[in-house]
This record gives C-alpha cells, sequence and structure tokens, in this order.
C-alpha cells in the first residue's frame, strides 16, 4: 500500500460514486467505461466488462511484455530512446516496432500473468480487445510482472 493511503481508502467511495455518475450521464452518447481497485483490494466498476479497442492503451503492455523478453538481461542501448518515446511521448511507430518483437504472445503472456479475462488479440497493437477491469488488474499488477 502507498505511504500517502495508510489509513484511508483510495480512491474514496464518494470518488467511485462520482466516477459511476459521470459514465451514467453518458452511456447514451459514449462508451464510456471505467473500474479501478481501490488499496483494500476491492473492484469498481460500471461498464467495466465492455471491450474497447486498445489504442495507445497497449503501450504499457508492450513494455511489459518487451521487459518479460529480456528477463533479467539490461535493456538494450538501441531500445532505450525506443522504448522511451513509446511510453513518454505515446510514439505510434516506437509501439509498432516493439509489437513486431513480442508479437500477439508476448501480449497474451502478459495478460494472462495479469489475470486478464477479456483480452482479444489480432495482430495489431492498437485495436486490441480490452475491459477496463482488465486495465486495472493489469495496473494492480504492474510491478510484479516487470522483471
Amino acid at each position: 500500500m502507498c505511504p500517502e493511503a495508510q489509513g484511508r481508502r483510495v480512491p474514496s467511495l464518494g470518488a467511485v460514486a462520482d466516477a459511476r455518475a459521470y459514465v451514467q450521464r453518458h452511456e447514451g452518447t459514449a462508451r464510456i467505461s471505467f473500474a479501478v481497485i481501490d488499496t483494500r483490494g476491492r473492484l469498481f466498476s460500471r461498464g467495466g466488462s465492455r471491450v474497447h479497442e486498445s489504442a495507445s492503451q497497449t503501450k504499457a503492455m508492450l513494455l511489459v511484455a518487451y521487459l518479460r523478453r529480456l528477463g533479467r538481461r539490461p535493456v538494450p542501448r538501441a531500445m532505450r530512446p525506443i522504448l522511451g518515446a513509446m511510453i513518454r511521448r505515446s510514439d505510434n511507430g516506437a509501439a509498432h516496432r516493439v509489437r513486431a518483437l513480442v508479437g500477439d504472445p508476448g501480449l497474451a503472456a502478459v495478460g494472462r500473468a495479469a489475470r486478464m479475462r477479456h483480452l482479444e488479440l489480432n495482430g495489431t497493437w492498437s485495436d486490441v480487445g480490452i475491459t477496463a477491469v482488465d486495465q486495472a488488474r493489469f495496473f494492480l499488477r504492474f510491478d510484479r510482472l516487470c522483471p
């Protein structure tokens, strides 16, 4: 648990209620979902099992898949700017290069390790089918997923 959350629930139940209300207000005009796992391990969501096209959300998964591929070896000097551009600037060209290295098998392995239940791989990085709940599961385990 992060030190700033000691003794209190993060996010608060009020913040979760606000997120649910936001999604409810916009359900007729947009496909919006949210999911969060609080500091006590409780999952909250609205539309959280709705599958969306991942777009840049997959880039964090690509990073983890690449790091897992390396194992305990250091990141090669030539890959550092590519990974940095993919994460810091959301560079699509960099994401294409990393995706070519890890492929669907690398993303699938990350999905299994993160306990994602609805990951839909299709040979791309930008149109992967994901749910908000699965993304919450991924980010909950992010540190443990990285070697």
